[in-house]
């Protein structure tokens, strides 16, 4: 997709603005959606039988597609025959109709819409085909005829399209009739016709029975076989069963617009019948005068008895949610059909078939009701386009997964938002005024104090904005960057490995000239203690730098230390120890500064606040820690064994947690608005849906990777300006088949979801604050800057009404409500949302502002320790398959989350040092063990 973006750069090296006034994607006035999906009502627990009369004899039987109830033509005592319902569960059955006695009937299927039915038989000397329905008044009427003998009547899961409208144009659809017609040597033609009649044609069987259609472009396939009769539909309705002349079992897939080629079934069964289980996994393998079933998965490898306490009299069917079978039993004293329920894994998932890669899916699907899969992709967006065929798009003729929109795209355009607008505020007015302010600096010390350490650090400084210079002494350090030395402006060690550029300064020369020569003073001022002498500089250095600083302030949270430079922002009301030097930047110290500086030993703190265990003090923190403070549950679970070796970690998280600020509204910096959306993120406060479905603990180790990765993300963007906390210690077809279309799903965390809404609002409204980010002065308003400014504001305002669409269809889903038909095209469309909104805030970073390929999404951050640092990273993301709730029974979709790293390293990593080694690095055990180790193919494959 990022093809259409680059060609708008290549043709008018597009600034932001050319883009952000482009229109939204269109959507096509006919939903793919507009077929209505039945809701499918609960199958019983217990077993239950329905005797019939003495006398009367069951010849064929169907059971509803949206409801425990048996459909069965019976024969009574005297001749007769009649369609009868029997509710599973109850004693006795209904007379739906009466079949006249000009018709001899021999079999019934019902329609996969339900209310509509299909007998067929014979009539004179002719075989029918008659359909019934309730908008009819159950009265038969006759859609084919044929002079031969017909067996085996089955009806197409899916429609096709039949005939396109003369006038509209519009593609008219219909169910297909498949049957087996006895040829006069005792061989079987496997034919269809529409469920109105017409359009006859052979789908497999003798060659002589093959005939071309008149009508159409492209004729119907041939499949020449001697013998084929047909035994069932898989329910995805693109694979059609039939029996050889021997008895064997054979496929046939209908390939987008037209059949394929013929296969034997995985497992080679003969013999008896096959039918599809409802999840499309399995096949249920009846043998006359055998107990029960044969269930037959894992690619014919597996075989489990099932219902084996009955001998059915012919082929039992499942009831719609997969719970169990009913057969025929004749008993010698009467006929009965009885319900039995069978241990079939997923069940009621309706489209299991498509995720099952392994045994060990099957079982990680039905313990945690979903799992995680590996992926290759470099960002959160690739995967919505993994389910797009033929021209790109979503192609209904091919078996397609429906995709679940996760709180995680919406934290990646949070994270390429903040970051995008904080790179080009700290490029266009806090890069050139930190320059101003070090020159008048350098100047100001050099006339006041020329031998004072502080004058010689910034003397050394000051040159290191022309990458190009040739610099020397302390200068030439600094921009080396590299490992530990005497400081030629201090005479003390000094680690110049700290000051390697991370993030994106790391990607141009002039963004990491910059990033070392703040961090150097940083880092000097937060090891000297006489920072205060920098109090006697001049009233224009104190502005200067007061002018730099104020340009940060909307992004950070506030420090723990008091500016140089003048009165500062107070200390966090959270903070315990805050520091006495004085700082010459105002590092920010957020809430989650606090909780990792609590968790680690201090061999000065108070002896109730160190955390110390049988082996020594605590050194590095864990993520674990801020999500425990923010409220996680999960997180505590986690850190349980580390409660147990450190007894004092659990108590001084409680008691930091109790410090936690309250939301300040609108005069709350955006680092701390990032934090409370953790907070929302990490709440136990959020339920599952109300069904056993969903699996709370997967979903809440998911929640967990989410925010520790989206902290991350926040770590990443901020790294120069954070305090970083230390332990001390140390093409054409037949007819094109009409599959089930991709119905998505919501990850069903309605707050979070609002809360992202409210950030991009008031990220908009910070970017309002700044000024125009085009000019070096805020109070001037030039014309291209102000379209930038303005579009930048409409992309945010337009992501926070997306946030707010997936928050109302979350809502929906809580309250058990069915989506709309333009909810579920915003989730099949989610692609254009996660990436072009993604791009748009990437360009951003870019010097220029035009739109390019964004930087890989792995990223990594040290957030606390000074020896062994600990390091928190964005890898590459997952894919997340999970079981949802689906009309009655339930379905799984997928979606793509971040991943989560945590280790610790010796010296800080750039981000492309980490990209080198992410695919090697050991994830947390607590979501490796939640990992598959299968992918999935694409598209799906045949489970048989």
């Amino acid at each position: 997709m990022i093809s259409r973006y680059l060609s708008i750069a290549a043709h008018a090296r597009c600034l932001l603005f050319a883009l952000l006034t482009l229109a939204g994607p269109g959507m096509a006035d006919d939903s793919i959606f507009h077929m209505a999906e039945l809701p499918v009502q609960a199958s019983p627990d217990a077993g239950s039988r329905w005797n019939l009369a003495a006398g009367e004899q069951v010849v064929d039987f169907d059971i509803w597609p949206d409801r425990p109830v048996v459909v069965a033509l019976v024969r009574g005592a005297d001749g007769s025959h009649r369609v009868r319902e029997w509710r599973i569960g109850g004693s006795d059955a209904t007379t739906l109709l009466d079949v006249g006695a000009d018709l001899v009937p021999a079999s019934i299927t019902v329609h996969p819409l339900g209310k509509k039915l299909f007998l067929g038989g014979r009539s004179a000397e002719q075989s029918v085909i008659l359909a019934a329905s309730a908008a009819d008044g159950w009265q038969l009427q006759r859609i084919h005829a044929s002079d031969k003998p017909l067996r085996r009547l089955l009806v197409s899961p899916r429609p096709f399209v039949a005939r396109y409208d003369a006038a509209s144009g519009q593609p008219q659809l219909s169910y297909r009739l498949v049957f087996a017609e006895r040829q006069a040597d005792g061989n079987y033609s496997t034919r269809s016709v529409l469920e109105q009649g017409g359009r006859d044609y052979q789908i497999i069987g003798p060659a002589a029975r093959y005939t071309e259609l008149d009508d159409v472009d492209v004729q119907p396939t041939r499949n020449d076989v001697a013998s084929a009769v047909p035994a069932a539909f898989h329910p995805g309705g693109h694979i059609l069963l039939w029996q050889d002349a021997k008895g064997c079992f054979h496929k046939l897939p209908y390939a987008g617009m037209n059949w394929g080629e013929a296969a034997p079934v995985a497992g080679k069964p003969c013999g008896g019948s096959l039918t599809v289980t409802p999840n499309g996994v399995g096949l249920l393998h009846w043998n006359k005068g055998q107990p029960g079933v044969q269930l037959i998965t894992e690619q014919g490898r597996k075989s489990t008895p099932l219902a084996a306490q009955f001998r059915f009299a012919g082929t039992p069917s499942s009831v719609a949610d997969g719970k169990g079978v009913v057969g025929l039993v004749d008993e010698g004293t009467g006929q009965g059909l009885v319900y039995v329920p069978v241990q079939v894994p997923l069940h009621d998932v309706v489209n299991a078939w498509m995720y099952l890669e392994g045994a060990d899916d099957e079982r990680r699907f039905g313990s945690d009701s979903g799992l995680f899969r590996r992926l290759p992709h470099e960002q959160l967006y690739q995967l919505y386009d993994s389910e797009n065929y033929s021209c790109g798009g979503y192609d209904s003729t091919t078996p397609t997964r429906p995709y679940l929109v996760t709180s995680d795209i919406f934290w990646e355009l949070i994270g390429a938002a903040y970051e995008g607008i904080f790179i080009v505020n700290e490029s266009q007015r806090g890069m050139p005024a930190f320059w101003i302010f070090a020159e008048t600096a350098a100047a100001d010390l050099a006339a006041r104090q020329p031998d004072s350490p502080w004058a010689k650090a910034f003397a050394a400084i000051v040159p290191l904005r022309d990458p190009t210079a040739v610099l020397q002494g302390e200068s030439a350090l600094i921009a080396a960057a590299k490992g530990k030395a005497v400081s030629l402006a201090t005479g003390e060690e000094f680690d110049y490995g700290e000051l390697l550029p991370r993030g994106h300064y790391a990607s141009d020369p002039q963004r990491a000239a910059y990033f070392k020569a703040v961090h150097y003073l940083t880092e000097l001022a937060a090891r000297r203690e006489d920072t205060a002498s920098l109090r006697q500089a001049s009233a224009a250095t104190k502005a200067t730098a007061q002018r730099w600083i104020a340009t940060y302030q909307p992004f950070i949270a506030p420090s723990r230390a008091p500016l140089v430079w003048g009165d500062g922002a107070a200390v966090p009301a959270y903070a315990r120890h805050a520091l006495a030097a004085p700082q010459v930047f105002p590092l920010s110290w957020g809430f989650d500064n606090e909780v990792l500086l609590s968790s680690v030993y201090h061999a000065d703190w108070p002896k109730d606040e160190q955390i110390v265990g049988a082996d020594g003090g605590r050194l590095l923190p864990s993520g674990l820690d801020l999500a425990a403070a923010l409220g996680s549950g999960a997180a505590r679970a986690l850190l349980a064994e580390e409660f147990r070796r450190y007894p004092r970690l659990e108590p001084v998280i409680d008691t930091v947690a109790r410090r936690r600020p309250a939301k300040s509204g609108s005069g709350e910096d955006l680092y701390q608005a990032w934090l409370q959306l953790l907070a929302t993120q990490w709440s136990d406060a959020v339920h599952t849906p109300a069904t056993a479905t969903f699996g709370r603990e997967l979903w809440q180790r998911k929640r967990l990777q989410t925010g520790l990765a989206s902290w991350a993300t926040l770590r990443h963007a901020t790294t120069l300006v954070n305090e970083r906390i230390a332990a001390q210690c140390g093409e054409g077809g037949f007819e094109a088949i009409v599959l089930r279309p991709p119905r998505g799903y919501v990850e069903p965390d309605a707050e979070f979801f609002a809360a992202s809404a409210r950030l991009f609002e008031q990220i908009e409204k910070s970017l309002q604050g700044l000024g125009d980010i085009g000019v070096d002065d805020p109070n001037q308003l030039g014309a291209d800057g102000q379209a930038q400014r303005d579009g930048i504001a409409r992309r945010l305002q337009a992501t926070a009404q997306q946030a707010r669409l997936f928050e109302a269809m979350a809502r929906k889903q809580l309250r058990g409500e069915a989506l709309s038909e333009a909810d579920y095209e915003a989730i099949l469309l989610i692609a254009r949302v996660a990436e072009h909104h993604l791009l748009v805030f990437k360009s951003l970073s870019n010097k220029d502002l035009a739109l390019s390929n964004p930087d890989p999404m792995m990223k990594i951050a040290d957030v606390a320790g000074d020896g062994p640092l600990l390091m928190a990273a964005v890898g590459r993301p997952l894919e997340w398959d999970q079981v949802v709730p689906y009309f009655g029974r339930r379905a799984i979709v997928k979606g793509s989350v971040y991943s989560y790293y945590e280790f610790s390293a010796p010296a800080p990593l750039q981000d492309a040092q980490w990209r080198k080694q992410v695919d090697k690095q050991a994830r947390p055990p607590w979501i490796d063990a939640l990992i598959s180790d299968k992918g999935l193919s694409c598209p799906a494959k045949a489970p048989f």
